[in-house]
């Protein structure tokens, strides 16, 4: 059976529309690139002739993109430890960028040898710090990798990088049912805030 879903690609961006958002956006141009790579998002370190190194990310337009653009610049105002928003979502060409602070002198997480810990206190500490739901505009719709709750039928989401259905992909069934078991869970976590946030505003 066909499919009307179009494969994901990157963004191509040039480096004079680049140097020009850059003279707009970040009162500088950009100079020279440092890198570039990209999964969803094409993602081009870049040195502004003023000095400053900076990370340009180029995506195509999405609402939530100022969103999630609004909750890292909390995260960063918090203390957490992740780069600075400096610009945008601003237009680029098609595409829509956005600028952050290169942090070259960070520490990574110590190789953990796959144990979870390292990584469960990080976002803990991210979502300790993040700004309430009602403190930000909407972040939907979520990302395929984050649609546990999509509207399409199925269990898993139609993939944001892949032409395929994964409905169709052959695998172990265990992956299946973690699935199943996970989405189950999250339901269930919705529908008891709700009656909680019900029980609340009765009480009133």
């Amino acid at each position: 059976m066909g499919s009307s879903h179009k494969a994901f690609e990157l963004p191509v961006v040039e480096a004079a529309s680049l140097a020009a958002w850059c003279a707009e956006h970040l009162g500088s141009p950009a100079e020279s690139e440092l890198f570039r790579t990209g999964h969803l998002t094409r993602v081009i370190g870049t040195r502004l002739a003023d000095g400053r190194e900076v990370v340009v990310r180029v995506r195509p337009v999405a609402p939530r993109i100022a969103a999630c653009t609004e909750v890292q610049r909390r995260l960063f105002d918090a203390g957490y430890p992740c780069p600075q928003p400096l610009a945008g979502p601003a237009p680029l060409e098609e595409y829509e960028a956005t600028a952050e602070s290169r942090v070259s002198d960070g520490v990574p997480l110590p190789d953990s040898g796959r144990a979870a810990r390292p990584f469960a206190a990080a976002l803990a500490e991210l979502v300790r710090r993040a700004p309430r739901p009602g403190q930000v505009p909407a972040l939907a719709p979520a990302p395929a990798w984050a649609a546990w709750d999509h509207g399409g039928g199925g269990l898993w989401p139609r993939p944001d990088d892949l032409d395929v259905d994964l409905a169709d992909v052959a695998g172990p069934g265990w992956i299946d049912a973690a699935g199943r078991a996970a989405r189950q869970k999250l339901r269930s976590g919705h529908a008891e805030q709700a009656d909680e946030r019900l029980r609340r505003a009765d009480a009133r």
